[in-house]
């Protein structure tokens, strides 16, 4: 997974996944809200939001969806757990076609720095 602040510094690009399946997430602010739209490889575009809560904590909801062929799943919701100094999780929570919800939490943690030569 990779992070790349875009747009002169207003948004943030996530990106990750194999070359030709590869997901990426663009997050910017609206005013007090954060914005979140998730660009899947499935080939569907969630949009997600928060505006309130715990900072270290934050959940992104689903707003709405565009390009989602009936058969797909979708990400309705994201949340993260920030408060680790040196990691943090990610939580997806997928809603399938059938109406069951796959929840998966990822643990992130700094890639080591590359040793000087």
């Amino acid at each position: 997974m990779t992070f790349q602040r875009i747009a002169n510094g207003t948004a943030i690009l996530e990106t990750f996944g194999p070359p030709g399946r590869q997901t990426a997430l663009v997050y910017h602010r609206d005013g007090s809200c954060l914005v979140a739209t998730h660009y899947c490889a499935q080939g569907n575009q969630p949009r997600l939001r928060t505006c309130a809560g715990d900072p270290a904590h934050p959940v992104l909801r689903l707003m709405d969806v565009t390009d989602r062929d009936p058969a797909e799943a979708v990400l309705v919701e994201l949340a993260f757990d920030l408060s680790a100094p040196d990691a943090f999780e990610r939580i997806e929570d997928y809603a399938q076609a059938d109406g069951r919800h796959e929840r998966t939490t990822f643990r992130y943690t700094r890639a080591p720095e590359a040793a000087s030569n």
